[in-house]
């Protein structure tokens, strides 16, 4: 076992928002005892009582409050089933495994919070919520984790031990901010084999630092550091240089422009006029499919000199530069309003802190940082699968979070701030705000 600072988490209370429909409280409708029930609450709740009528009473209700407010009406009139603190665990996995056995689109959204941790964000319950004090037994969160390794098949690598809470006033109302997650993280690899051939093959078939040491005959640290800089170039033409936006995961994922643009901008509070750097940004046409539209306004980076000339040539009037992440020369101090990565800190030859450092350099002080891991591939076929590969050729499912969690780590540790987690199915990755102080 290895202990991480901290761990991002899904939220699940209100039925509101991208992950509303896992709450009791969606109107969700779930066949149960010869009935429709319009919610999880409504059928929990009913099952506290002996009485059918009670029962039928709850079902009817209008909305799953009214539901819990005519149950705790009963409970207060001491009609409420004796043994029911010895059920209500067994009464609400029943449910739950009903909602997303039935419901395709729950189940879907269940499913892609894999492998987060899911915590029942509930101020005054600390047996099915966290509590007030972030120390509750979340016994929902527990219950939502244990269906969705039922449904996926896939253990859930991450736990959490204690939330911290900070208030702060915002609009008259209390807003819960969440600051750390203290977990742990297993390990072991959970692998898979694709069935069918990759639609850009040479994610499996050339190993960029292979070839790097070949290249330099295998001894790095004898070699001149331009030579070993020199070889590492070639490689990434000769790996990306032929990679294309219809062999990339992000081509299928529908939306997926518009979500990463709509995320930069609730970090960054707009777009218009940025100051913007994507760092790594020569392969699949992930200049022109991306970053062409914001015309001068962005930098595209990368270091093979194809890549580079695929960045000039697919946005051509981005301002694009031969650099390496970890050595951006020439880029001034605090210039940059929005630094974005992504699915470039993953890449072999790689020095994640000292381009994290650089990215420390140039971010203005409240800026935006981006990095986002690849957490798919797209297949032959045109179907998506998850992971990353690895060295024996197989996919890993786990390895993209804990190099996500990694870099959010030494991020933290330079002073980024108020991290953001996201999903967009092809990758997964954060935001996070730059410190206010001066560069030391």
């Amino acid at each position: 076992m290895s202990t991480l600072d901290t761990v991002p988490c899904g939220l699940v209370y209100d039925p509101v928002g991208e992950l509303g429909i896992l709450s009791n409280f969606a109107m969700v409708p779930i066949e149960a005892d010869g009935c429709v029930w319009p919610s999880v609450e409504h059928l929990f709740q009913a099952a506290k009582f002996r009485s059918v009528s009670d029962r039928e009473k709850i079902r009817s209700a209008s909305t799953p409050a009214d539901a819990k407010a005519l149950a705790w009406q009963g409970l207060r009139g001491q009609r409420i089933r004796s043994d029911w603190d010895e059920i209500r665990r067994s009464v609400m996995m029943d449910a739950l495994e009903r909602k997303f056995g039935q419901s395709a689109v729950a189940s879907r959204v269940l499913m892609k919070t894999w492998p987060l941790p899911l915590l029942e964000d509930s101020l005054d319950d600390s047996y099915w919520g966290i509590g007030e004090h972030g120390n509750g037994r979340n016994m929902l969160g527990e219950l939502l984790c244990a269906v969705r390794e039922r449904i996926t098949g896939l253990p859930n690598p991450l736990q959490v031990r204690h939330v911290h809470r900070s208030r702060k006033a915002f609009d008259g109302r209390s807003e819960v901010s969440w600051q750390a997650v203290e977990g742990k993280v297993r390990l072991k690899a959970i692998l898979e084999r694709p069935t069918e051939p990759l639609a850009y093959e040479m994610f499996r078939t050339y190993d960029i630092a292979q070839e790097v040491g070949e290249a330099t005959n295998g001894n790095l640290e004898l070699v001149d550091p331009e030579r070993i800089r020199q070889a590492h170039a070639d490689s990434l033409d000769a790996k990306y240089a032929g990679y294309g936006w219809h062999q990339d995961a992000r081509a299928v994922v529908p939306g997926w422009r518009d979500r990463l643009l709509g995320i930069l901008a609730r970090s960054s509070g707009h777009l218009d006029g940025m100051d913007m750097m994507a760092v790594g940004a020569g392969g699949a046409s992930e200049a022109g499919n991306l970053w062409a539209d914001f015309g001068s306004c962005v930098t595209l980076v990368d270091w093979g000199p194809k890549l580079c000339e695929r960045c000039a040539r697919e946005a051509p009037l981005a301002r694009v530069l031969r650099r390496r992440a970890e050595a951006l020369t020439h880029v001034p101090d605090r210039s940059v309003d929005i630094y974005a990565a992504l699915r470039t800190y993953e890449s072999a030859m790689f020095d994640r802190q000292a381009a994290l450092a650089e990215a420390r350099r140039v971010v203005r002080p409240g800026g935006t940082l981006a990095i986002s891991i690849s957490n798919a591939y797209l297949l032959h076929n045109g179907d998506l699968i998850s992971g990353q590969i690895v060295d024996s050729g197989m996919l890993d499912r786990l390895t993209p979070m804990i190099r996500l969690l990694s870099i959010k780590t030494a991020a933290g540790k330079l002073g980024f701030t108020e991290f953001r987690y996201f999903n967009l199915d092809s990758e997964i990755g954060f935001t996070a705000v730059a410190p206010n102080e001066e560069i030391s």
